[in-house]
């Protein structure tokens, strides 16, 4: 699995073939972190909801300590998901924009950036499209906003440590500022000066 993450994360880190950055496409990255793995194969890059084909993807789901969130109803989660990658592109669009604007401190584009990676993973984490696999893709989808914008990636795998899970949980409710403390500690780590 650490060799499929790592593959994700050097296509995240080239510019397609016209120079643009990689778009976001969490469908695709689960797809290729988890091909082949169980419980079951097809789960790789299907989200949850109706498929005749793939009948135990028609699932509600809770997650969190105790199963305390509830996912997106599952005959939801294509339209949701559609809906928030085109959120993604116009943030992207828009934090662009921002980011080539010589009167924005650097210290305020940092913060933009990962304002941005914290509504968008919670936002992902919310719908929770995937049977299995939506805390590793929520992590390559930090990661994806922290390559595009020139910054550290995050530790990935296996699970960052606490309070990540916390943190995440917090910002379920709707106040991001725990998650991006996260995001700029671990992109940006307090170093000793021993």
């Amino acid at each position: 699995m650490v060799r499929r993450i790592n593959s994700v994360y050097q296509a995240l880190a080239k510019p397609n073939a016209l120079g643009n950055s990689p778009r976001i496409t969490p469908r695709l990255w689960h797809r290729e972190v988890f091909d082949g793995l169980p419980p079951v194969a097809y789960y790789a890059g299907h989200y949850r909801g109706f498929d005749a084909a793939r009948p135990c993807l028609f699932q509600d789901v809770q997650f969190g300590q105790n199963g305390k969130h509830k996912g997106t109803a599952k005959i939801h989660v294509r339209g949701e998901m559609s809906r928030l990658q085109f959120r993604y592109v116009k943030w992207l669009e828009e934090l662009d924009r921002r980011q080539q604007s010589v009167s924005i401190v650097p210290s305020t584009k940092r913060a933009e950036c990962v304002l941005l990676i914290a509504l968008a993973v919670a936002q992902f984490i919310q719908v929770h499209p995937f049977i299995n696999g939506n805390g590793r893709t929520s992590r390559i989808i930090i990661n994806f906003f922290l390559i595009r914008f020139g910054m550290r990636p995050m530790q990935d795998y296996p699970r960052p440590p606490d309070p990540y899970l916390s943190v995440l949980d917090v910002a379920l409710s709707g106040q991001y500022a725990p998650l991006c403390d996260y995001i700029l500690t671990s992109a940006y780590p307090i170093r000793s000066s021993t």
